[in-house]
């Protein structure tokens, strides 16, 4: 078990090979990604790699998860912003080297058929804001045109 603020990320290991990962929603099947991995992100991690990934930026106040794949290989079903009780669980079919990490963490080797269960945390973290919350938007509008 681990918990993270920003992101979970499974993603290939040292090989460069398409890994086949199976997602379901709450108990039911929705896709098998052939990408070089998946991310679940929360909304404060949704500007940092699930952006670069393509994901979208989820107002910071929301209880939301993202789930996007990382380079996927023609699959059907894009980044995904999922209600805060969502599970996502992701089984990796394939048997090539994956990892898992946690927040940018130590990686943990996954294997074939592990299954890994996402959430989000009882825990709360609050963060201090120093500006007003109408900055927010405008800010993401500096940052994203690199003002």
């Amino acid at each position: 078990t681990a918990v993270g603020l920003n992101e979970l990320v499974l993603s290939r290991g040292d090989v460069n090979r398409v890994l086949t990962l199976d997602v379901h929603i709450d108990g039911i099947p929705l896709t098998t990604y052939r990408s070089d991995g998946v991310l679940v992100a929360t909304a404060t991690g949704s500007t940092a790699y699930a952006l670069s990934a393509g994901g979208p930026i989820i107002d910071p106040r929301s209880k939301s998860l993202v789930l996007v794949p990382i380079a996927a290989h023609l699959t059907a079903v894009p980044s995904l912003v999922l209600h805060e009780d969502t599970v996502v669980t992701l089984t990796k079919r394939s048997h090539y080297e994956a990892a898992l990490s946690v927040d940018g963490g130590t990686s943990v080797p996954i294997q074939q058929h592990d299954v890994v269960q996402v959430r989000r945390s009882r825990q709360v973290c609050t963060l201090a804001r120093v500006q007003p919350p109408e900055e927010l938007y405008a800010s993401f509008v500096r940052r994203l045109r690199r003002e």
